[in-house]
C-alpha cells in the first residue's frame, strides 16, 4: 500500500496506533507531507521511555520534543539502571526550549493527563517529585517507583501540585495510617490503587519460612487491612482486594 494515496484524516487515525518513539521513527522524514502531519496536526503523542537507550532519548528530546510536546498525553519516565537520571535529564531539555522558559515545569505539557514515574530501587526519594506542576495530569502511577511513602511523605504529595488535582492514585505505601492520609486529604482522588507493606505483617511474614504458611499470613494480613479500611473509611468507598499481588488493594471513593 502507498501510503501517499492515503488522505490526512486516515493518516490520522492510523499515527494513532502507535506509540510516539516508534511513530517518529516510522514516519518522520519520509517527505515533508508526513513531518508536518506529524508536527502540525497529530494531536496525541504517547511516550514510554523505559529501557530506550540514551542515542534514541537524546535523538527525540533534542529533535522533536520542541514541536510536539505541548501535545503529549501520556509520559512514562524511568530511573533506572538502563536509563539512570531520565527523569531530571527529560526536564532539562524542556527547560532548554527559550519559548518555554516562562512556564512552569510541566506545564510544557499542556495535555497530558497521564504521568508514570519508575525509579531504582537503590536511588533516594526526588524531592522534586512534589514540586513538579501540569494543570492537566489528573492519573498518576508511582506503583514503579519502588517506594514505600510515609506518613509525612504522603502528606507532602497531598498538598503537592500533581497531588491536589490527581483522580486517580498508583502507590506503594509503608503503612495503613499512609492510606488514611490519602483517602482524607486529597481532594480529587477518585480511585487508589495501593500496596501496603503494613509493619506488623512485614514482621511476621519475614518469620514465616513455609510457603503455605506465608501464603495464609498474606491473606489475613490483607483480610485484616480490608475491615480495618472499611472500619475507618465511610460507607460509599469501595473496597476491593487484588488476589494476584500481595497487600494490593483498589479503593473508589
Amino acid at each position: 500500500m502507498n501510503l501517499d494515496l492515503l488522505p490526512n484524516e486516515i493518516l490520522l487515525i492510523l499515527f494513532a496506533y502507535f506509540n510516539g518513539i516508534d511513530l517518529l521513527h516510522a514516519f518522520y522524514g519520509l517527505n515533508s507531507r508526513f513531518n508536518l502531519l506529524l508536527y502540525n496536526q497529530f494531536q496525541a503523542y504517547y511516550f514510554c521511555f523505559s529501557s530506550l537507550s540514551k542515542r534514541k532519548f537524546d535523538m527525540i528530546c533534542q529533535q522533536h520534543l520542541p514541536f510536539i510536546c505541548d501535545r503529549i498525553i501520556t509520559l512514562t519516565l524511568t530511573d533506572d539502571e538502563d536509563t539512570p537520571e531520565e527523569i531530571d535529564l527529560f526536564f532539562s531539555y524542556i527547560l532548554s526550549f527559550k519559548w518555554f522558559t516562562h512556564l512552569p515545569l510541566l506545564d510544557y505539557a499542556p495535555r497530558l493527563q497521564s504521568l508514570s514515574i519508575s525509579r531504582n530501587q537503590s536511588l533516594p526519594l526526588q524531592i522534586s517529585l512534589f514540586k513538579y506542576r501540569n494543570v492537566s495530569v489528573r492519573y498518576l502511577n508511582l506503583k514503579n517507583y519502588n517506594y514505600q511513602f510515609n506518613e509525612e511523605e504522603c502528606l507532602r504529595l497531598n498538598y503537592s501540585p500533581l497531588g491536589v488535582q490527581c483522580e486517580v492514585l498508583f502507590i506503594n505505601v509503608k503503612n495503613r495510617e499512609s492510606i488514611m492520609i490519602l483517602v482524607k486529604n486529597m481532594i480529587n482522588l477518585r480511585t487508589l490503587h495501593i500496596k501496603c507493606e503494613d509493619d506488623k505483617y512485614s514482621k511476621h511474614l519475614s518469620l514465616t519460612e513455609n510457603v503455605d504458611e506465608s501464603h495464609n499470613a498474606n491473606t489475613l494480613n490483607k483480610d485484616d487491612l480490608v475491615q480495618w479500611l472499611k472500619d475507618s473509611l465511610a460507607s460509599t468507598c469501595l473496597i476491593v482486594t487484588n488476589p494476584d499481588f500481595a497487600n494490593s488493594i483498589s479503593i473508589w471513593i
